[in-house]
C-alpha cells in the first residue's frame, strides 16, 4: 500500500478509468480485436496508477474498471436508447461489472491481464 490516502488513491484511479473508458470508445472500433484494446488500455491505466502512487492494489484495479465500464456505457448510451431502456439497463448490469472485475484482476495478479483478456472475450461470445 502506498502512503497516499485512500480517497486519492481511488480518485486517481477513477479519473484514469474514465479518460481511457472514452478512449476504449474511440479504438475499440477496430473490429473484432476491440476487447484485447480495451483490456490493454486498462492495464496501461493501472500502470499510470502504480507510476504515480507507487503500488496499486486491487482497489484501484477496480476502481479504474468501474469508471472505464460507467464511461463506455455512457457514451454508447444514445445509440443504446434507439433499441429502448432495456438495453441501457441490462449493459449496465452485466458490461459495468465485467469491467471492474477485469480491471481487479490485472491491478492484482502479475497476469491478470491474460485472465482479463479470457473473461471479456467469454463475455463478448455469451452476449452475442
Amino acid at each position: 500500500m502506498s502512503g497516499y490516502p485512500w480517497g486519492l488513491r481511488m480518485g486517481l484511479s477513477g479519473a484514469v478509468g474514465a479518460l481511457l473508458g472514452f478512449a476504449g470508445l474511440l479504438l475499440s472500433g477496430w473490429g473484432i480485436m476491440g476487447y484485447v484494446i480495451e483490456e490493454l488500455l486498462k492495464l496501461v491505466g493501472v500502470g499510470v496508477v502504480r507510476k504515480v502512487i507507487g503500488r496499486v492494489s486491487g482497489g484501484e484495479g477496480l476502481m479504474v474498471g468501474l469508471f472505464f465500464g460507467i464511461t463506455e456505457t455512457i457514451f454508447y448510451l444514445l445509440p443504446m436508447m434507439e433499441r429502448g431502456v432495456g438495453e441501457v439497463g441490462l449493459r449496465m448490469l452485466v458490461t459495468v461489472p465485467m469491467h471492474v472485475a477485469t480491471g481487479g484482476m490485472i491491478a492484482s495478479h502479475r497476469w491478470g491481464i491474460v485472465g482479463a483478456l479470457v473473461l471479456h472475450g467469454l463475455f463478448n461470445y455469451w452476449m452475442r
